[in-house]
């Protein structure tokens, strides 16, 4: 009787031992609680996200992407895309550039984690969660992409992830030429212009229009053209790529075309506007790559607008 009960007490033992330890060392249920997130937290999530070349700033004022405690899985966050797409175009314009990923923890987090020994190291764990992603959905090189890892100097985390381009030499020639092509069109005619992502600076996702300074050059060249054919109307288009549904493309392509509108309109265009919308359905160039993965430059040149002028409708289908 006596040995039954004290083999009863060893097994009650063994099994506590065996509970806390599938508790604390396997589940890490034992490490520091997770630091409460304000409510608000995630609607105001910091627009400090950027992308740097050493001191130039190529990308600024994105959201920060936003990773649970302790854990490489990320909530996602509206514009997270966005950046991805305008970084992953970056390096395929620049195939000379590479990326380097920092991903930080806490020290809390540090802690935490070495009790589940889940993770060798939980940085890394959060860049390559992101840089599978460029590779994988982006069809970046992954000899093109590293991932580093950095702990805080504080248990509060700002930034997650920390985005650097190396090898990167800003060229002026670069930066005026999608200027020139532009106006080379103007000067070949006025009457049929295409303006897309390139000069336009249509973000992923976004109407808002953003031309650079040879836009106005082509303002100049419309009013004079409609001093001497004041009967004359403009005909807009807009044309995305076709990430994203068709009844929803088709509404963005009418944004940016209104939004080229507004900007003909301010810029001193008098004449009457219509705008059209084609969305998805007139891509210059097909933008998904036969393995199923986005052709970001491909994207850019869709991601376009039509200025026409004395049209008709019957052009929408001929462009």
């Amino acid at each position: 009787m006596i040995r039954i009960l004290i083999a009863a007490i060893i097994f009650m033992l063994w099994a506590v031992w065996a509970r806390n330890y599938y508790v604390c060392e396997v589940l890490g249920e034992c490490a520091p609680a997770q630091t409460d997130v304000d409510s608000t937290y995630l609607q105001n999530i910091p627009q400090t996200l950027e992308l740097m070349a050493g001191d130039q700033e190529l990308l600024k004022d994105y959201p920060q992407f936003y990773f649970d405690y302790g854990s490489h899985g990320y909530t996602y966050i509206d514009g997270n895309e966005k950046f991805l797409a305008k970084l992953a175009a970056f390096l395929e314009d620049h195939p000379e550039s590479n990326l380097v990923v920092t991903g930080y923890y806490t020290p809390q987090e540090k802690e935490a984690v070495e009790k589940t020994h889940f993770y060798n190291d939980l940085g890394k764990a959060r860049a390559y969660t992101i840089i599978n992603k460029l590779i994988e959905e982006y069809n970046i090189p992954k000899n093109r992409i590293k991932g580093i890892s950095k702990m805080t100097a504080t248990n509060t985390m700002i930034e997650p992830l920390q985005f650097d381009i190396v090898g990167y030499v800003a060229k002026i020639v670069e930066m005026n030429q999608a200027d020139t092509l532009f106006l080379q069109q103007v000067q070949s005619s006025i009457l049929d212009i295409t303006y897309n992502d390139k000069n336009a600076k249509f973000e992923y996702n976004s109407k808002r229009f953003a031309p650079s300074g040879s836009f106005d050059i082509y303002i100049d060249s419309l009013q004079s053209y409609f001093a001497v054919n004041p009967n004359a109307y403009i005909l807009i288009i807009g044309h995305t790529d076709s990430k994203g549904s068709e009844v929803y493309n088709k509404v963005l392509g009418e944004g940016r075309a209104n939004s080229v509108k507004q900007y003909l309109q301010e810029g001193g265009i008098k004449v009457p506007i219509k705008v059209k919308s084609a969305g998805e359905s007139q891509p210059k160039v097909p933008d998904v790559r036969a393995d199923g993965t986005y052709d970001t430059d491909a994207m850019a040149q869709n991601r376009r607008v039509n200025i026409l002028v004395e049209t008709t409708a019957v052009e929408l289908e001929e462009d």
